[in-house]
């Protein structure tokens, strides 16, 4: 945590730079990454890698429009196996602190969809923190913390009031 703050007071802190090559308002940033989550364990979920994809408008040079899905093969109750698909709409917001670096704060939407049919899912927000690598003009590499928090889950014969869930993405 408090390393987290002190990069936060440096962003906050730190000259204006410019962001990253080929950050300009109208551009697309498009990415696949690898993935770790640790579900609630009210879900009775086995915490699990996964993968996934996301695209992002730039709506203006530090500011992007995104939106995001993976999926997660995990184990449920009684050993079945089982698939979370988390979708997110969120804006984004990249603070250059570097030449080729930004952190990354955002947060929005998520809709979950839960089994190998995808017949139960739960609505809620999400927070997004992390930081971006440019590695060239066209290649950037993410690592981001994910927090999904769902207030009124609609889990059939479940009594969870609302649960949190976390990720770890990088790509």
């Amino acid at each position: 945590m408090r390393a987290l703050t002190a990069m936060t007071l440096a962003a906050l802190l730190a000259p204006p730079l410019h962001p990253l090559a080929g950050q300009n308002g109208g551009m697309l940033e498009i990415g696949g990454f690898g993935r770790f989550t640790r579900f609630d364990s009210s879900l009775q979920l086995d915490n699990g890698f996964g993968f996934g994809g996301h695209v992002g408008l730039f709506a203006a040079r530090v500011f992007s429009l995104e939106i995001a899905g993976a999926y997660i093969p995990t184990t449920g109750p009684a050993g079945a196996d089982s698939v979370v698909l988390p979708l997110y709409a969120r804006l984004v917001f990249g603070a250059p602190v570097g030449e080729e670096v930004s952190l990354l704060f955002g947060g929005g939407y998520v809709h979950t969809l839960y089994g190998t049919s995808g017949t139960v899912a739960d609505d809620g927000i999400n927070a997004l923190v992390g930081v971006r690598f440019g590695l060239s003009e066209a290649l950037a590499f993410r690592l981001v913390a994910i927090a999904d928090f769902v207030p009124s889950p609609t889990i059939p014969g479940s009594s969870v009031s609302s649960y949190w869930t976390f990720a770890l993405e990088a790509g």
